[in-house]
């Protein structure tokens, strides 16, 4: 069993997973790139991207881990955002395309 979240989804011992693809080489580049500018953020906006993108908490979990109101929460997020966009334009950062979904995310 694995754990998504807050429910528990069966596993196949049996199965083994297919092995992701390598990224192409640009990927790490802009990585690096992101995090250099993720660097640049002040240690609270920084905190809170960290545990909304790479951690996948929800806002009202990252309020209650940082013991924050989730109105600073979303501000520090929105702020952070809005400053890591500034830089990446400047820096010459691309967007990535969107996805099949059509939706590009933040």
């Amino acid at each position: 069993m694995v754990r998504l979240r807050n429910r528990l989804v069966p596993v196949d011992p049996t199965a083994a997973p297919e092995p992701d693809p390598l990224p192409p080489p640009e990927a790490s580049i802009v990585a690096r790139e992101i995090w250099g500018l993720m660097e640049e953020l002040d240690a609270g906006q920084r905190q809170v991207v960290v545990l909304r993108y790479l951690a996948d908490l929800r806002l009202e979990e990252i309020a209650l881990r940082l013991d924050l109101p989730v109105g600073t929460v979303k501000s520090r997020l929105h702020r952070a955002l809005g400053r890591l966009r500034g830089k990446s334009r400047s820096t010459g950062i691309q967007k990535p395309p969107p996805n099949r979904s059509g939706w590009s995310g933040p």
